[in-house]
């Protein structure tokens, strides 16, 4: 569904959760970084197997508050200039 949604719409920034029932969401990181969308990623997993994996995305840990999220998406709209 992710990747009907970003072929069909525009997208500005995405949150993107790494591990979803008994998959991963490579193929979706993926298909943002060939569109050069900004995105967030969001996990229980490991901080260090994520910063390995994502070294230039910011990582949002689970379980995180309302906070949390808007100050990370914050911090993309500004380095992304999406004002």
């Amino acid at each position: 569904e992710a990747a009907a949604i970003l072929q069909s719409e525009s997208v500005d920034v995405a949150i993107v959760d790494w591990h979803l029932r008994d998959e991963i969401s490579a193929p979706i990181i993926d298909l943002l970084k060939h569109r050069q969308i900004p995105f967030v990623v969001c996990s229980a997993s490991a901080l260090e197997e994520l910063a390995n994996l994502f070294p230039t995305a910011p990582i949002l840990l689970k379980p995180f508050g309302a906070d949390d999220l808007l100050g990370v998406l914050e911090r993309v709209v500004d380095s992304e200039g999406l004002h």
